[in-house]
C-alpha cells in the first residue's frame, strides 16, 4: 500500500508544477495587459461598449492595421494590442483565452478572466470516472453552483468561466 502511495506522489506534483505553471502564466499575461492599456490611455473609455479593451471570450480578436509598422490611431492601437495579446495568450495556455470586464462598483478597476483546460486533469478524471463517482458528483456540484447564473463567481453577471475550463481572475488598474 505505502509503495503505491510513494509510486503516485511524484505524478501528483507534476500535476500541482503544471496547474502552478499555468497560474503564473495566466497571472504575467494580466499585467502584460494592463501595461499595455496604461501605454494606450486615450482609447480607454467611461462607457463599456466604447472600451476596445473589454473583449468577451467569444470575440477574436483583429487587427486591420500592424501597428509595428505604421503609426496607429488609439481604437488602432488597441485591436493590435488585443490580437497580439489573444495570440500570446493562445500560444502559452492550453485553449487559452480571456474575457476582460468592467469591475460594476470600481470604475477604473477590470476584471481580467483568463481561462485554459487541463487536458491532463480531464484524461485522468476520465479514466478514473468508474472509481470516484461520490468525488465527480461533489465536483459537479460545486460546477453547478460556479455556473450559477443567480451567482456568478466573478461577482460581474454574465461573465463566467467556460464549462471544462480552468480560469484565474485577475483584477487590474491601469
Amino acid at each position: 500500500m505505502g509503495v503505491l502511495a510513494l509510486a503516485r506522489l511524484p505524478m501528483g506534483n507534476a500535476t500541482e508544477s503544471r496547474h502552478a505553471s499555468a497560474r503564473f502564466t495566466a497571472v504575467q499575461m494580466a499585467s502584460e495587459l494592463q501595461e499595455r492599456m496604461v501605454v494606450n490611455r486615450a482609447a480607454m473609455t467611461p462607457i463599456p461598449s466604447n472600451n476596445p479593451y473589454l473583449p468577451t471570450f467569444d470575440a477574436t480578436a483583429a487587427a486591420s492595421t500592424s501597428c509595428d509598422a505604421v503609426p496607429c490611431s488609439a481604437a488602432q492601437l488597441a485591436a493590435w494590442d488585443l490580437a497580439q495579446w489573444k495570440a500570446r495568450l493562445a500560444s502559452r495556455l492550453p485553449d487559452g483565452n480571456a474575457e476582460v470586464f468592467n469591475v460594476t462598483d470600481d470604475f477604473g478597476a477590470f476584471g481580467v478572466l483568463i481561462s485554459w483546460q487541463d487536458v491532463g486533469a480531464r484524461h485522468k478524471a476520465q479514466a478514473e470516472a468508474d472509481q470516484q463517482t461520490a468525488d465527480t458528483a461533489l465536483f459537479d456540484e460545486a460546477d453547478a453552483v460556479w455556473h450559477d447564473p443567480a451567482n456568478p463567481g466573478v461577482g460581474v453577471a454574465g461573465v463566467d468561466c467556460p464549462a471544462r475550463h480552468i480560469c484565474h481572475l485577475a483584477h487590474i488598474r491601469p
